[in-house]
């Protein structure tokens, strides 16, 4: 998997993909993010349990 590539994905209200476009800018912020979504994350099977 890489981290030196960001995609930035655009999308229309309705959850549509209409674009997409390499980032050419620093990715640490990317990364960042990406860090606390896996860190706040929970199995799938746990998070649809009712």
């Amino acid at each position: 998997m890489s981290e030196s590539i960001v995609v930035l994905m655009h999308y229309e209200a309705d959850g549509t993909q209409i674009s997409r476009e390499v980032y050419e800018g620093d990715p640490a912020p990317f990364i960042e993010y990406q860090r606390i979504a896996v860190a706040e994350s929970v199995p799938f099977l746990e998070y649809v349990k009712e």
